[in-house]
């Protein structure tokens, strides 16, 4: 015949401690950073020997933590190729603020043109 044994107490206090612990974790959104970005501004330039755009992102923090560090993608297309730029910027960003971060693409060929639509927002990351 099996006896059954009771849980020893400090398994048990050990037990409670843990979900005491766990329930006290704040949200990951006061302490970790969130933000927003989105391409506000498009255009294409030319010189004599280079043409180029340049795509101006807004970055805005919609958290509650600072961020201290941004990095995105954008692309932009062309009728015969795709660029991919990622740029990263230090400048940190206060809860509620913004900054604007200009992304260039400069062309192959001075005969390229932009797609309709311009550039496109492929990731955004912050720290």
């Amino acid at each position: 015949m099996m006896k059954i044994r009771s849980i020893p107490a400090f398994l048990l206090l050990a037990a409670q401690a843990a979900v005491l612990l766990a329930s006290c974790v704040p949200d990951s959104g006061q302490w970790f950073p969130s933000g927003k970005a989105e391409i506000v501004n498009f255009c294409e330039k030319e010189d004599r020997e280079t043409k180029s755009a340049t795509a101006t992102i807004r970055i805005a923090n919609t958290g509650q933590a600072v961020i201290r560090s941004i990095t995105v993608s954008a692309s932009l297309g062309t009728e015969s190729r795709r660029y991919y730029r990622t740029v990263t910027d230090a400048r940190a960003i206060l809860p509620g603020g913004l900054i604007f971060i200009d992304v260039e693409f400069i062309y192959d060929s001075a005969s390229e043109k932009a797609e309709e639509g311009g550039a496109r927002l492929e990731s955004s990351f912050y720290e």
